[in-house]
C-alpha cells in the first residue's frame, strides 16, 4: 500500500529543501564541482566557522582558512574524484581559529546540467576527549586492580573469564590474551573447576552476593590454597545480570596460624589444667602456712597478753589506792613499758590482719577536735621533757562525721610519736584539714610536721615498709620496730586515703594520711565534762549485783574480782569451764565473764553448756581472752556469747561493757532473740519519754517475735513491722531533742549525733528486708542493743542531770 504521510520527492520545492538543509544538526555545504566555490551553507555551518553566509558564497574552503593540512585537503579531494563520494573522512579543519578532529561526508550530485557536492561534516572534538579519558580510566582502573594483593576477575554469563588482574595472571602464569574467553577448567583441576562453577551459578542466575572460603588447586603447580571470595552479580540499567565480578583474598597462611593457635590453645589449657592442679597445691601448703602463721600469732598474742594483763591490772590497783612519789614514779615506768609492749603486739597483729583481709573499721561519730586533743593530751608530756614546742591547728568545719575515731587517732598518735622522738630542739605541729570536700563526705588530711632529724633521699621509698626504718641504726639509738608506719598507711587506705611524707635531711620532716570520712549532717558540740562517769554509773545501779568471774590465771582473777569489787559487784570466781557450768546451776547471776582457754572445759564449751540451761539463755556472757584475732571473736559469739574483751582490760572500756550489759534487761526463749518487759526501772521520770519508751519496747518484743526461724511471717511483714518501729522511733527523737533542748542539756548534739546514726544503720536494714536479703535475727539484735543504749546511757544521763538540777535548785 502506498505511504501517503509524505508527498514524493518531486513534489518538493526548493523552499522545502532550503528547510530541510538549514535544519541539519551538522554543518552543510554547497560547491561547484569544477572551481570548489562555495554556493550555499546552512546555519550549523555558520555557527561552527564563525563565518556569515555571504562571505563564503564564491569562496573555496581553502580560500576560507578552513582546511588546517594541504596533505588532507588533498587526500580528500583524490578520493572525490575517484570515488564520487566518501563518507567519515577524518581531517583537522581550523573553526575560528582552532583546530579540531571532523569527520567529513562528500557526495557528487547534479544539478542544472553542471556536477556539485554536497559536504558534511561532523565535530568529533568531544567524542575524542571522551575517548581518551575512558582508555586513561581504564588504564588507571587496571593499574589498580593489578596493584592489589587481592585476585580480582570477572566472567560473563557462560563463565568465561572477561578480565582478571596480574594476582591471577601471576598465580597462572598466563597473559590476557590466553585468559580471555577462558573457563575455570582451563587453569583449575576438575574438582576445583566443578566447585566454582556451583557458586558462581548462585551468583549469576540466583543474583546472590556470595562470601565464601573456597579451596583450589591450580593445574599449572599444582598448588591447593585457601582463598576468601566475595563474589557479586553486575547488573545493566534494567536490571538484568551480565557478569560476576570475583575477589578472592589468599587466608592460607591465616588458616595455618588458626590451626596452630588451636594446637597452641589445647596445649596451653592443657598446661593451665596442669598448673592449676599444682596451684591447688601451692594453695592449700600456703592457706595451711597462713594458718600456721595465724595460730602462732594467736598463742604468742596469748601467751604475752596474758601476764601483761596481771602486770596492768596489779600497776592500776596499786597506784588507785595510794603510794608514795617514789612508787608512783616507777609504777608509771611499769605502766609506760607495758604500754609499749601491748603497742609492739597490737601493731603486729594488726598488721596480720589487714595482710590476711581480715580487718575491718568500726563506723561512729568522729570529733575531730577531740581527736587532735587526744593525741596532743598522750604526746605533751614527751614533747615537754624534750623542751620542744607543740603546735595545732585544725580547719574543719564543725560537721558530723563518721568513721572509725580509734584508728584515725592510732595513725596520728604513730606520726606524732614519731616525730618527738626524732626531734631534738625546735617544734612538732600537728594539723588538721579539709584536703577535698564532696556532697556525702569529707577527705580529711592529718598531718606531722617536725624539725627533727630528716631522711635521707634514698630511705624514702622504704618508710612505710613494715620492719624497716630509714636507718637501721636508729632501732639502737631511738628504739621503735618499723611497724607505725606501715600500719598508719595500710589503715589509711583502709579509709580510703593514702599516706606520705616529705623530708630535708638536718632540717625536719613532714608526714601526712588522709581518710575518707562520711558526713552525718548535724554539728557537734563537745559534751560537758561533769556528766556522771560510767564507773559512777554502774557502781550506783549495779552495786550489789552478782558476777559470775570464770579464770584459771590466779593473778588475772584477782585482778578483775578487784576491779569488780571496786564498783560494788559481788564477784564469784571458778577456776575452770566445768566449774562455771555447776555455778551457773546453782546460782542466778547477772552477768558471766568467760575466759576463753581454760583447763577440764574451755569457755567455749562453758557457754554452750550454759545455753542449754533454763537459768542460762538470759545471762549476758562476755568472753575475756588474751585472744585478739577477729576469728576468736566470731567463735566466742558463734556459741552464744554476747561481747568480747580483749586482755589486757583497760577499766575505763571494761567498765562500760559491764555497764551496757548489766543495762539489758533480757527473757528470751533462746540465746538469740531477747524479749524486753516493761520495768519501771525504764522510766526516766518525764510522763512523754516513758511512754514513748513502753511503745519502743512493745513494738522490738513484736519484732523479737516476727524474727524467730520457726515463725512463717514473710519479709515483707517483717519489713512492715520494722518500718513502722523506726516511724515510731523517729517521732521520739524528734520529742526528745526538743525537751533537751527545752530544758538546757548541754549532750542534746550527741543525742542529734546518735540519733542521725541510729537513722542510717535503720535504712540500710530497711532496704535489706525489701529486697528480701535481710537477717531477722541480725535486725532484732541491733534494734535490741540500741535502744537498750539509748534508754540506758543517753536517758539516764538525762534523768541524772535533770536529778541534779533540781538538787542545786
Amino acid at each position: 500500500m502506498e505511504n501517503t504521510d509524505f508527498p514524493p520527492l518531486a513534489l518538493l520545492t526548493t523552499v522545502d529543501y532550503a528547510i530541510i538543509f538549514n535544519a541539519a544538526s551538522n554543518g552543510m555545504a554547497f560547491s561547484d564541482a569544477e572551481t570548489g566555490c562555495i554556493l550555499d551553507v546552512n546555519e550549523a555551518w555558520i555557527r561552527a566557522s564563525g563565518i556569515a553566509r555571504h562571505e563564503a558564497i564564491g569562496k573555496t574552503a581553502l580560500a576560507l582558512g578552513l582546511w588546517d593540512s594541504p596533505a588532507d585537503r588533498e587526500a580528500v579531494m583524490e578520493a572525490m574524484d575517484r570515488l564520487g563520494s566518501i563518507v567519515d573522512f577524518p581531517v583537522n579543519l581550523r573553526l575560528k581559529g582552532e583546530v579540531r578532529p571532523h569527520l567529513i561526508s562528500a557526495q557528487t550530485v547534479q544539478m542544472a546540467g553542471r556536477n556539485h557536492r554536497l559536504w558534511e561534516f561532523r565535530d568529533i572534538t568531544q567524542s575524542k576527549r571522551d575517548e581518551a579519558e575512558l582508555r586513561e580510566s581504564e588504564a588507571r582502573l587496571r593499574t589498580i586492580l593489578d596493584s592489589v594483593d587481592a585476585y580480582i576477575y570477572l566472567k560473563d554469563l557462560a563463565g568465561s573469564y572477561l578480565f582478571a588482574n596480574a594476582a591471577v595472571r601471576k598465580l597462572w602464569g598466563a597473559e590476557m590474551p590466553e585468559i580471555f574467553g577462558h573457563g575455570d577448567e582451563k587453569f583449575f583441576d576438575a574438582a576445583t573447576a566443578t566447585k566454582l562453577r556451583q557458586n558462581d551459578s548462585r551468583v549469576l542466575f540466583g543474583g546472590e552476593t556470595l562470601r565464601a572460603e573456597e579451596t583450589n588447586t591450580v593445574i599449572e603447580t599444582g598448588e591447593t590454597a585457601t582463598y576468601y571470595s566475595v563474589k557479586l552479580p553486575l547488573r545493566r540499567d534494567d536490571g538484568s545480570i551480565y557478569a560476576l565480578c570475583g575477589i578472592s583474598t589468599d587466608i592460607t597462611l591465616r588458616k595455618k596460624a588458626e590451626s596452630d593457635l588451636q594446637a597452641h590453645r589445647d596445649h596451653l589449657e592443657a598446661q593451665v589444667a596442669q598448673r592449676t592442679a599444682e596451684l591447688s597445691v601451692a594453695k592449700e601448703l600456703a592457706e595451711a602456712a597462713n594458718n600456721s602463721k595465724s595460730a602462732f600469732l594467736a598463742n604468742m598474742s596469748h601467751e604475752i597478753r596474758t601476764p601483761l594483763n596481771a602486770i596492768t591490772g596489779m600497776t592500776f590497783l596499786i597506784r588507785r589506792s595510794g603510794v608514795t612519789p617514789q612508787q608512783e614514779e616507777r609504777l608509771a615506768k611499769i605502766a609506760t613499758a607495758s604500754a609499749h609492749l601491748l603497742e609492739v603486739i597490737d601493731g603486729i597483729l594488726d598488721l596480720s590482719k589487714i595482710e590476711a583481709g581480715k580487718f575491718s573499721l568500726e563506723e561512729g561519730p568522729v570529733q575531730l577536735e577531740s581527736v587532735l586533743a587526744n593525741v596532743v593530751a598522750m604526746v605533751k608530756a614527751r614533747a615537754e621533757d624534750k623542751g620542744l614546742q607543740l603546735l595545732t591547728r585544725i580547719a574543719v568545719p564543725p560537721t558530723l562525721l563518721l568513721g572509725d575515731t580509734t584508728r584515725l587517732q592510732q595513725g596520728f598518735l604513730n606520726f606524732a610519736v614519731n616525730a618527738i622522738k626524732f626531734t631534738e630542739r625546735g617544734r612538732v605541729a600537728l594539723s588538721v584539714n579539709v584536703a577535698e570536700e564532696y556532697a556525702d563526705h569529707l577527705m580529711v588530711r592529718f598531718q606531722v610536721d617536725d624539725t627533727g632529724i630528716g631522711i635521707e633521699p634514698s630511705a624514702m621509698s622504704r618508710l612505710f615498709t613494715a620492719f624497716e626504718q630509714a636507718d637501721n641504726t636508729m632501732t639502737r639509738k631511738y628504739g621503735g620496730t618499723g611497724l607505725g608506719l606501715a600500719i598508719t598507711k595500710k589503715l589509711a587506705q583502709q579509709m580510703g586515703g593514702d599516706a606520705g611524707a616529705a623530708s630535708v635531711l638536718g632540717e625536719g620532716s613532714s608526714f601526712w594520711f588522709t581518710a575518707r570520712l562520711k558526713k552525718g549532717g548535724s554539728t557537734l558540740n563537745a559534751a560537758r565534762p561533769g556528766e556522771a562517769s560510767v564507773e559512777s554509773l554502774l557502781r550506783e545501779r549495779y552495786a550489789g549485783s552478782r558476777i559470775l568471774l570464770a579464770e584459771d590465771e590466779a593473778i588475772n582473777a584477782e585482778v578483775a574480782r578487784i576491779l569488780l569489787e571496786e564498783v560494788g559487784l559481788v564477784t564469784d570466781i571458778a577456776a575452770d569451764g566445768a566449774e562455771a557450768l555447776n555455778q551457773v546451776l546453782n546460782q542466778d547471776y547477772a552477768l558471766v565473764l568467760m575466759d576463753m582457754q581454760m583447763p577440764v572445759m574451755s569457755g567455749l564449751e562453758a557457754t554452750q553448756r550454759i545455753r542449754q540451761l533454763a537459768r542460762g539463755k538470759n545471762i549476758p556472757i562476755l568472753a575475756t581472752t588474751a585472744n585478739a584475732f577477729a576469728e576468736d571473736r566470731q567463735r566466742c559469739l558463734a556459741v552464744g556469747m554476747d561481747d568480747f574483751l580483749t586482755k589486757p582490760v583497760e577499766p575505763e572500756s571494761f567498765y562500760g561493757t559491764l555497764f551496757k550489759w548489766l543495762s539489758r534487761k533480757r527473757q528470751a526463749d533462746s540465746p538469740e532473740l531477747r524479749r524486753l518487759n516493761w520495768d519501771d526501772s525504764f522510766s526516766v521520770g518525764d510522763p512523754v519519754m516513758d511512754s514513748h519508751h513502753q511503745k519502743l519496747l512493745e513494738l522490738c518484743n513484736r519484732l523479737a517475735e516476727c524474727a524467730q526461724p520457726d515463725r512463717m511471717e514473710s519479709d515483707s511483714a517483717f519489713h512492715a513491722l520494722l518500718n513502722e518501729l523506726n516511724e515510731y522511733a523517729q517521732v521520739h527523737f524528734a520529742a526528745e531533742e526538743a525537751m533537751l533542748r527545752a530544758c538546757g542539756y548541754p549532750g542534746v548534739s550527741g543525742q542529734e549525733a546518735e540519733h542521725l546514726i541510729y537513722k542510717a544503720k535503720i535504712n540500710e536494714l530497711l532496704a535489706k528486708a525489701k529486697t528480701g536479703h535481710l537477717d531477722r535475727v541480725g535486725a532484732h539484735h541491733f534494734v535490741l542493743s540500741w535502744l537498750m543504749q539509748h534508754i540506758f546511757v543517753s536517758d539516764m544521763r538525762y534523768k541524772l542531770y535533770v536529778t541534779d538540777r533540781k538538787t542545786e535548785s
